[in-house]
């Protein structure tokens, strides 16, 4: 399987609201994976990811997940329909300084039609935070989206303030 390096997005100084891979184009029997080091300049320890596709707004987003805090016991959710796709652990500024929280997203067959719809509109997220005390947020979600059509674009955004600099965001394309 080749790991081909598409785009690289790393965050200048004052931040930015959004990360956005554009122009992704189809290649059959191909996958998705993009891989984030962030942090958001809101305070507190971890907020939460929220990522679109093709710039659809629409409630058609669907989310089953499970996060925990390293201290209590894990909280599962389900969510949808919404407009983005969620998922906690997102580094805020108040969590141990100058550390950064790791992120992926995987999204298999991101272009390829299959009965019903396309397998582009599934979706795998994984996601840690680090503070160096009692709370260290870790969150895996799987995601669905009620659209079939392949994915051309990939918008990534937090709940809370915006990315901080050197937070850098890699999109791959594995076929």
């Amino acid at each position: 399987m080749a790991f081909d390096l598409i785009d690289t997005v790393t965050v200048g100084s004052g931040g930015t609201a959004q990360i956005n891979f554009t122009s992704i184009v189809a290649v059959d029997d191909a996958d998705l994976k993009v891989v984030i080091s962030g942090r958001s300049s809101a305070s507190g320890i971890a907020t939460e990811y929220r990522i679109q596709l093709n710039g659809d707004s629409n409630s058609v987003y669907y989310t089953r997940g499970i996060a925990g805090d390293g201290s209590s016991s894990p909280s599962t959710r389900t969510v949808g329909p919404t407009t983005f796709w969620e998922n906690l652990s997102l580094q805020k500024n108040g969590a141990t300084a100058n550390t950064f929280g790791n992120a992926e997203l995987y999204i298999p067959n991101f272009s390829q039609p299959t009965s019903g719809g396309y397998m582009g509109a599934a979706a795998a997220f994984m996601a840690v935070s680090e503070n160096n005390a009692t709370e260290a947020y870790q969150g895996f979600a799987a995601f669905y989206r009620d659209v079939d059509e392949a994915v051309t674009s990939i918008k990534i955004y937090a709940t809370v303030g915006n990315f901080m600099e050197h937070t850098t965001a890699y999109l791959y394309q594995l076929s």
